[in-house]
């Protein structure tokens, strides 16, 4: 299962305002390394670039697919 993605690697999908909300994740299994993730926006080359992308009113159930000890 792959994750919902922004991107953030153009001039044009940064600053987006994207909005994603009222969606249900889940379950998602333990992939047992880094890139589990279920949502992800941008990476963490783009960590100090605004997208406006706002989540909210969403329901993750069992998704951490993160290695966790």
């Amino acid at each position: 299962m792959l994750p919902l993605t922004v991107r953030l690697n153009s001039k044009e999908s940064q600053d987006n305002n994207h909005k994603i909300d009222h969606n249900y994740f889940g379950p998602r299994q333990n992939l047992g390394s880094n890139g589990g993730e279920t949502l992800r926006i941008g990476t963490s080359h783009f960590s100090r670039t605004n997208s406006n992308t706002i989540v909210e009113n969403n329901y993750f159930d069992r998704c951490n697919g993160e290695h966790v000890k």
